[in-house]
């Protein structure tokens, strides 16, 4: 299979015209909400078949899930506290209606209800797992910088052979059988089997993808590499060809990526921007969010770290909102020091004004994983973490 075919979608432009993954028109998000309110068997109201906002003010079973509906303002409370050092960086909405699956201190937690009750399901393979949702309501999980790698089908998990280190996972939106990873030295590999088998598809990256590999969600040839000090490469072709971006992050050191599900055009980056360069000065450095609007072959300022109030370090979480490509969120967050309490931001960020909104909730160390529901966007659900090893 080396060399074969990868991914399911064309050219940028043809997912952005409305192909597979794109995002819902006018009519199909009106047809969605009218059987959303319909009622069903029982006549309680909602329909069991299709996603529901959660119908409830307080998440039961755990604390390290939560929802808001209005940017961070306000988040249901969990039962429990956080406490100890435990990460949620997994978090996933299925394609299965109110099912989400995430990740916390080891143990997989599955909702059927939108997010409001949670119960344990078993052991997940490993701790600090990022969760990918899969058709037919299956999730494959990975450990950053690690070979474990798995797939969950219901709550049955199936460990999965992979041999280098993986730095990001790509689905299939049409096949969820089929998926690629991307590892450290900028290879790409490619599974047709739901993960039982990779094959090496082009040629690596060329300067390795250090810090992240990100998948087009909407197209699996279309994928963003993330480096150390060059900035990004980019190809449209599933690897048999890259490009080096280019524009004010060229000499960069590359933490997060995300590529917008609404149009693929638009690419988000965050990291450092160098200062010097083969000892060279290139200009001021500092950490940056930078936007392209060319599937990441250009890639402009967009927010600027000490220009604005935002938090940036060293791999700000980027969620490209699904349905508007104009707008970014984007979290901070800090355990308590020194007496002061922990704090965790949710920053949403639009390019069509440039206006940058922050929300700031006390008590929660950081929001480490973000998922938008299915049944309305403007409900966020928030993954949070506890970095606390003396204690609640």
């Amino acid at each position: 299979m080396t060399g074969g075919s990868a991914g399911s979608g064309g050219s940028m432009d043809d997912a952005a015209a409305g192909g597979s993954g794109g995002s819902v028109g006018p009519d199909a998000q009106g047809a969605d909400q009218q059987a959303n309110d319909a009622p069903d068997a029982d006549g309680a109201g909602g329909n069991p078949a299709v996603w529901q906002e959660p119908a409830c003010s307080a998440v039961k079973g755990t604390w390290a899930v939560t929802f808001t509906r209005d940017d961070g303002a306000t988040v249901a409370p969990g039962e429990g506290t956080l406490s100890g050092v435990a990460y949620t960086y997994g978090l996933a909405a299925l394609d299965t209606p109110n099912v989400l699956v995430a990740e916390h201190a080891g143990r997989l937690l599955r909702s059927e209800d939108a997010g409001c009750t949670w119960t344990d399901i078993g052991a997940a393979p490993a701790t600090t797992v990022t969760l990918t949702a899969a058709r037919a309501g299956r999730v494959y999980g990975y450990q950053m910088n690690s070979n474990i790698l798995f797939r969950l089908d219901g709550t049955t998990v199936t460990s999965l052979k992979f041999s280098a280190p993986i730095h990001g996972l790509g689905v299939d939106p049409d096949d969820g059988d089929h998926l690629m990873v991307g590892s450290e030295d900028g290879q790409i590999w490619e599974s047709i089997d739901a993960g039982a088998s990779f094959d090496p598809i082009g040629v690596p990256a060329p300067q390795g993808c250090f810090y992240v590999v990100a998948f087009d969600p909407t197209n699996l040839k279309h994928i963003v590499c993330g480096t150390m000090n060059e900035g990004t490469y980019v190809t449209t072709d599933g690897a048999q060809s890259w490009v080096a971006s280019e524009g004010d992050a060229t000499y960069a050191n590359t933490f997060s990526v995300a590529i917008s599900p609404a149009d693929p055009h638009i690419v988000w980056i965050e990291g450092f921007q160098l200062g010097w360069h083969n000892g060279q000065q290139i200009g001021p450095e500092g950490r940056r969010i930078w936007r392209s609007t060319d599937g990441g072959l250009n890639f402009t300022p967009v927010i600027v770290e000490e220009d604005t109030s935002a938090h940036l370090f060293n791999g700000n979480l980027l969620a490209a909102h699904p349905v508007d490509p104009d707008v970014l969120y984007f979290t901070f967050g800090t355990p308590p020091i020194a007496g002061m309490p922990s704090e965790s931001w949710l920053y949403r960020f639009d390019a069509s004004t440039s206006a940058l909104a922050a929300h700031k909730q006390d008590g929660i160390d950081s929001y480490d994983a973000l998922v938008f529901s299915p049944a309305d966007p403007n409900v966020i659900y928030l993954g949070k973490t506890s970095e606390r090893p003396d204690g609640p």
